[in-house]
């Protein structure tokens, strides 16, 4: 699928939204994409995460991991890709998250973090947190949308994405949309 294709798809699905929104970091924005819209499709969020995965794949990871809620579906779509094992990190605390649930990473382990959409980056740093703390290796991090246009750093840490969004982002105490009296949505609420 080409750009043109995936946005027709994101149009369908209901998954961008205009309107005036609060991200996880608090940020503002008038363009949101609530990929949960997205992975109620299983077919449609395969041909995408297969597409991604061929990206992913060279790395040879042997565990995928995405942060709950939003990289849970995906993990498991992308270990099912690849052969690999999946798992997610969900939060321990509100700084931090963990593998729970009995799941745990070892020395042999390659592990690839995916997340639906990265905005700041802030959950998946938690989730390199949560691997770091093991002996797992961590080859890269994979989001089906990249908001951020290639600028997110993730401490070196190769980043895939199936395809860049541009959608501008505001401090909270200098967004143009609070000025302009637009309603605040929490869209994942």
């Amino acid at each position: 699928m080409n750009r043109q294709e995936i946005m027709e798809i994101l149009a369908e699905y209901s998954v961008i939204r205009d309107g005036h929104f609060v991200l996880t970091s608090g940020r503002h924005t008038d363009r949101f994409l609530l990929c949960n819209q997205l992975t109620m499709y299983p077919d449609i969020t395969k041909k995408l995460v297969s597409q991604l995965a061929q990206k992913v794949k060279p790395f040879q990871p042997n565990v995928i991991v995405g942060p709950a809620m939003g990289g849970v579906i995906l993990a498991y779509e992308l270990a099912s890709i690849l052969g690999s094992r999946a798992m997610f990190a969900e939060k321990q605390s509100d700084e931090t998250m963990a593998l729970k649930r009995g799941f745990v990473l070892d020395e042999d382990d390659r592990v690839f973090i995916i997340e639906d959409a990265v905005s700041t980056g802030g959950s998946v740093r938690k989730v390199i947190d949560a691997v770091k703390s093991t002996q797992a290796q961590l080859l890269g991090v994979a989001a089906l949308f990249d908001r951020t246009s290639g600028q997110v750093d993730f401490d070196g840490l190769p980043f895939l994405s199936l395809m860049e969004i541009n959608i501008t982002s505001y401090d909270p105490d200098d967004c143009p949309l609070c000025r302009a009296g637009l309603p605040l949505i929490k869209p994942k609420s």
